[in-house]
């Protein structure tokens, strides 16, 4: 029985992989969120001990033959494009099999929902906007255009290497 999971970067080690990999995992996705420490202790839960610890889990995992997806977010509050080309940087360094950039979306009974609402006052966020790729005005240090343009460039550093498109 092949079987796949979606699971905190954190929480894997080899022995684990191992013992996931004997078991039929094929394919392990995990949230890393944030290349950024600060906006990764704050959002993100700590997901990820570390990028060294992240970087020998995607390791091993590939060693055992299980395919890995890591997600990552563009556009939390107080985020910067400096701090939004270290996810892209963690992105590169990890080197999943594959990756998905979103926009930050503070999805109902959240903490970033409840903080977003405060600080909109009066106004709704539209939820038909809420598609994962579509700014929806969380981010306060970057307009919706930069953070639109930062998810086009995260995408195209990921997938347009030389090593990358040689692989595929």
């Amino acid at each position: 029985l092949n079987w796949q999971c979606e699971t905190a970067i954190k929480t894997l080690d080899d022995e684990m992989l191992r013992r996931m990999a004997a078991a039929g995992c094929v394919s392990v996705s995990f949230g890393v969120e944030s290349g950024n420490a600060e906006l990764q202790k704050k959002y993100s839960r700590g997901k990820i001990k570390d990028h060294d610890h992240a970087k020998v889990v995607v390791d091993a995992c590939r060693r055992h033959g299980i395919a890995t997806r890591g997600f990552f977010m563009i556009g939390f509050p107080e985020e910067t494009p400096p701090m939004a080309a270290e996810t892209i940087a963690l992105a590169l360094y990890l080197d999943p099999d594959t990756v998905q950039f979103t926009a930050v979306t503070p999805y109902p009974d959240t903490k970033l929902f409840k903080e977003s609402m405060a600080s909109r006052g009066e106004e709704e966020f539209d939820f038909s906007r809420f598609t994962g790729t579509t700014p929806v005005g969380v981010a306060q240090a970057m307009t919706g255009e930069q953070v639109s343009r930062l998810l086009r460039r995260a995408y195209r550093r990921f997938y347009l290497r030389p090593s990358r498109v040689l692989k595929e």
